[in-house]
């Protein structure tokens, strides 16, 4: 078996990273759409009556928050992910611990 390059570990923080925004996105517009038309807001028990007003507080507070944390998650999970795939013996760099990263002459 191969070792996996940190550009390998990249593309998976990224894959992961994608898959979460794309769920947040389709979270944030599913749960817009119910505050501007009313319903039980998704993934929970909330029930909302809508209106206009209502959606654009939504919009403007809510959605917001949703990204931010979910950002956060993200982020977090992505780092959690790298760091465990790094200190098995799949990801270890090739590298000597003090060169450079890249060569300015």
């Amino acid at each position: 078996m191969r070792s996996r390059s940190a550009a390998e570990a990249q593309a998976l923080g990224e894959l992961c990273g994608n898959i979460v925004a794309l769920g947040t996105a389709a979270y944030v517009v599913w749960s817009t759409v119910t505050a501007f038309m009313g319903g039980t807001v998704p993934l929970t028990r909330v029930h909302v009556d809508g209106g206009a007003s209502f959606g654009l507080l939504w919009m403007c507070v809510v959605d917001p928050l949703v990204v931010s944390i979910n950002l956060m998650l993200a982020y977090v999970a992505v780092a959690t992910l790298t760091f465990v795939l790094r200190i098995s013996s799949g990801l270890r760099s090739n590298r000597k611990a003090a060169s450079p990263l890249h060569s300015l002459s």
